[in-house]
C-alpha cells in the first residue's frame, strides 16, 4: 500500500450537542472492554480474598442493616428473614451508587487520557457502566443462593411472578445512574464544588430510598415527597419482584421511566457539549 492509499481519520467537532455517533461508539467497542478490565483488576489486585470482595462488600454490609435496623430499630420485614429483606436493596443501590460515582468523575478523574489520545469520550462512563454491572452480577448470583436456601428450607419465601420485571429494574437503575453521573461530570468542570458534595448528596439520597425501610413506613402526609425519589419505586419494585414484600407499582415505574429518560437526554447533551473544550477548564 503507498503511501497515498494509507487510510485517514478525520476528526470533527460535533455539529451539534445532539448528534451522538452512536455507530462511532460501536467501533470502539474492544476499548470499552479494555477500559472495563482496567476498573475491575484494581478491585482485587495483590489481595487476600480477590474478586471475593465483590460478595463480602455487599454482604458485611446486609449483616450490619440487619443487626442495627432489624434486631435493635425493629423495623418491619414483612415476615421475610431480615438478610433477605436488606440485601435487595444494598446490592442494588451499590449498583446505581457505584456507577454514578464513577461516571460522575470522567472527565476529571480522565484528564491524563483525554489529553493525549481521541475516542469517543462517552466510552468511558459506558464502561463504568459496565463494570458496576459486572458486580452486581456476581452479588445477585450471590442473593439468589441466598434466596434458593430460605426457598428449599423455610415456608417464608417463593417465587413471585413479578421476577420477570428485574431486567427491566436494572436497565432503569443503570441508564438513571448514567444520566444523572453524565450531568455532574458535565457540571463538575465548572463548579469543581460538586465534588466535595457527592459523598454527602449520595448518602442522603440512600436513606431516602427504601434502601433500609419499606416504604409503608413512610406518614402518609409526606408519601408525595418521598415517591418524588425514582429511586424508590426501584428499590421496592426489586424486593418485591423477588420476596413479594413492598409495593410494587407500575406507575411507580413509569416515573421512573421518565425521569430516566430526562435525566439521561439532558445528560448526554450536556457531557457532548462539555467535552468540545474540556481539556481547556480541566
Amino acid at each position: 500500500m503507498s503511501h497515498h492509499e494509507l487510510p485517514t481519520l478525520e476528526i470533527k467537532a460535533r455539529e451539534s450537542p445532539f448528534h451522538l455517533r452512536l455507530g462511532e461508539i460501536w467501533a470502539y467497542k474492544e476499548l470499552i472492554l479494555l477500559l472495563v478490565n482496567r476498573e475491575l483488576k484494581p478491585l482485587y489486585k495483590q489481595t487476600v480474598l480477590g474478586p471475593l470482595w465483590f460478595l463480602l462488600q455487599p454482604l458485611f454490609t446486609t449483616l450490619t442493616y440487619a443487626l442495627v435496623f432489624g434486631v435493635v430499630a425493629r423495623i418491619p420485614t414483612g415476615g421475610m428473614p431480615q438478610i433477605l429483606f436488606f440485601m435487595p436493596g444494598v446490592i442494588l443501590w451499590t449498583f446505581f451508587n457505584s456507577s454514578f460515582i464513577k461516571i460522575s468523575g470522567t472527565f476529571v478523574g480522565n484528564a491524563h487520557i483525554f489529553g493525549k489520545v481521541y475516542f469517543p469520550r462517552l466510552v468511558v462512563p459506558l464502561a463504568s457502566l459496565l463494570s458496576s454491572a459486572f458486580n452486581f452480577l456476581m452479588q445477585f448470583i450471590m442473593l439468589l443462593v441466598i434466596f434458593g436456601i430460605f426457598l428449599l428450607t423455610t415456608n417464608h419465601v417463593k417465587v413471585q411472578p413479578t421476577l420477570i420485571a428485574l431486567p427491566l429494574l436494572l436497565l432503569i437503575s443503570g441508564f438513571l445512574a448514567m444520566g444523572m453521573g453524565l450531568i455532574v461530570t458535565s457540571l463538575t468542570i465548572k463548579y469543581r464544588d460538586l465534588s466535595h458534595f457527592l459523598g454527602f448528596g449520595t448518602q442522603l439520597l440512600m436513606y431516602g430510598s427504601a434502601i433500609i425501610y419499606p416504604a409503608s413506613m413512610i406518614p402518609a402526609q409526606y408519601k408525595y415527597i418521598f415517591e418524588l425519589n425514582p429511586l424508590v419505586p426501584l428499590v421496592e419494585g426489586f424486593r418485591h419482584s423477588l420476596l413479594g414484600v413492598g409495593e410494587f407499582s407500575w406507575q411507580g415505574l413509569a416515573y421512573a421511566s421518565l425521569f430516566t429518560l430526562v435525566s439521561l437526554f439532558i445528560g448526554l447533551v450536556l457531557f457532548n457539549k462539555t467535552e468540545r473544550n474540556s481539556m481547556d477548564t480541566i
